[in-house]
């Protein structure tokens, strides 16, 4: 009957193949610097954009970089524009020339907005008017109707007078209401907000030597070790 093997077996067992585990590490090893010496570099940049309002500069980065590799996302309220590439000078070129694009666009789109602000506060200034209009005419027709009430002592001219002096102060009313509209309006309008844009930063993400020999030794160990207590078991296996 065959003894069980301890912890303590395994560990003769891998103690006397050492060499060979050496060996294995050193296979693993030279492996591992092939693979580097075969692999392209490869570079990540990042370039931070700063505005007070980020929703929109979002959807508008978002909308230039929709068909390139480029990537976008929000970290404390700043946008963050990510690219990758072979060299440093092609990942910086790339974030800077999508940071015009995407400054000119969204400058461009709050230009627009600023127009449509316009166009509605001076509609809003001739409904206005319109309606200063229309009151000093219902004031002055209730001057007039007023008077003639007075001179005749009729009843319908009295009725017409107040009728008319309603109808004004009702105007008055509307009017009251758009001149706050137009207040609401002005404190809207905004000046165009410029993009403070932070300083490019690349950095090489791959191939990465420390981390590569690292894992060919983790690996070159684990796969002498295995070799090692295949060998002895096959050796006890063939035993006469």
């Amino acid at each position: 009957m065959k003894n069980e093997y301890t912890i303590f077996d395994y560990l003769k067992v891998i103690l006397r193949g050492k060499f060979i585990v050496i060996g294995v590490m050193f296979v693993a090893l030279f492996f591992g610097s092939l693979f580097l010496s075969f692999s392209s570099a490869l570079y990540e940049g990042s370039l931070t954009l700063m505005v007070e309002n980020p929703d929109d500069l979002l959807e508008t980065a978002k909308s230039e970089i929709k068909y390139s590799e480029m990537e976008v996302e929000v970290i404390e309220e700043n946008i963050v524009l990510k690219s990758k590439g072979e060299s440093e000078e092609e990942v910086e070129g790339s974030l800077k020339e999508y940071f015009l694009r995407i400054k000119e666009s969204y400058e461009e789109m709050l230009s627009e907005k600023q127009e449509e602000k316009e166009r509605r506060i001076k509609l809003q200034r001739k409904t206005i008017e319109s309606l200063e209009n229309h009151m000093d005419y219902l004031e002055a027709q209730a001057s007039a109707l007023g008077e003639m009430a007075m001179r005749d002592r009729d009843v319908s001219s009295v009725f017409f007078f107040f009728t008319a002096k309603e109808n004004a102060e009702s105007v008055r009313r509307e009017l009251l209401q758009e001149n706050h509209r137009l207040e609401d309006m002005q404190r809207e309008k905004e000046e165009i907000q410029k993009i403070k844009a932070g300083d490019v930063s690349v950095s090489e993400e791959s191939p990465q030597p420390e981390k590569t020999f690292l894992l060919a030794l983790v690996l070159g160990l684990i796969g002498g070790i295995l070799v090692v207590l295949f060998k002895d078991w096959w050796e006890n296996e063939n035993a006469v």
